[in-house]
């Protein structure tokens, strides 16, 4: 489902639904979700839709830039060393069509209800979406209009053991590919000290043939510079 779709096309799961019917000179575009229903017009003789994955910071609202995954069992690393895990993250499904910018977007929903949270100090601290996830030694099978998988490198180099309980990502730095079987990024994470790190993503799929989504983060907020998320209230 994810991918290109010319008008008018018709789409649907066990999830939720989209289709999009000729009317007069457009058409009549509808999403349902849970019988959570949006229409709209597209006002266009021919075209076609996208539908990607992309960063899962847009609903409700647009509160915050960052994502918290909480593991629900913490990691320790050893001093100086470098490993590789998996984690999972909640998918927002976006809806555009082509523009001179980019892509215009239409639609964004979600299948997974949204969580928030308070990374570090009361007063100082930052809103982030949250999100628990399993640890995972290898790619695992997700429903992929529910969850991703983000591929996570963590390099210790502290000389002290260090135990990881959350991760926590810029959505400016998000580079979402996808395929019939998953949707995944590829991310680091350096260790400072017990302390602080810092996190950021690579620009590579998890396996070949993976189309990149769409990165509305980049393409509607270009101005805004910086990808890597600064973790200072401990880990």
């Amino acid at each position: 489902m994810y991918g290109d779709h010319e008008l008018p096309f018709h789409l649907q799961n066990g999830d939720f639904s989209i289709k999009t019917e000729g009317s007069g000179d457009g058409f009549t575009y509808t999403r349902d979700v849970k019988e959570d229903i949006v229409s709209k017009h597209i006002l266009t003789d021919t075209g076609v839709v996208n539908i990607s994955p992309i960063e899962p910071l847009n609903l409700p609202m647009e509160l915050t830039n960052a994502l918290l995954i909480e593991l629900d069992t913490s990691v320790i690393i050893k001093p100086r060393s470098k490993r590789k895990l998996f984690l999972s993250f909640p998918v927002e499904v976006g809806v555009s069509l082509p523009s001179n910018k980019g892509q215009k977007i239409v639609d964004i929903f979600s299948l997974v209800k949204p969580k928030y949270t308070l990374y570090g100090d009361v007063s100082t601290g930052k809103i982030c979406k949250h999100h628990k996830s399993q640890v995972y030694p290898e790619i695992p099978k997700k429903n992929i209009y529910h969850e991703g998988i983000i591929e996570l490198s963590v390099k210790n180099n502290s000389l002290d053991w260090v135990e990881v309980h959350n991760v926590v990502f810029n959505a400016f730095g998000m580079k979402i590919y996808y395929d019939d079987e998953i949707v995944g990024m590829k991310a680091r994470m350096l260790i400072k000290t017990e302390d602080i790190s810092f996190t950021d993503f690579v620009d590579k799929p998890l396996k070949k043939g993976m189309k990149k989504g769409v990165e509305l983060y980049i393409k509607e907020k270009q101005h805004l510079k910086g990808n890597r998320f600064i973790m200072e209230g401990g880990l």
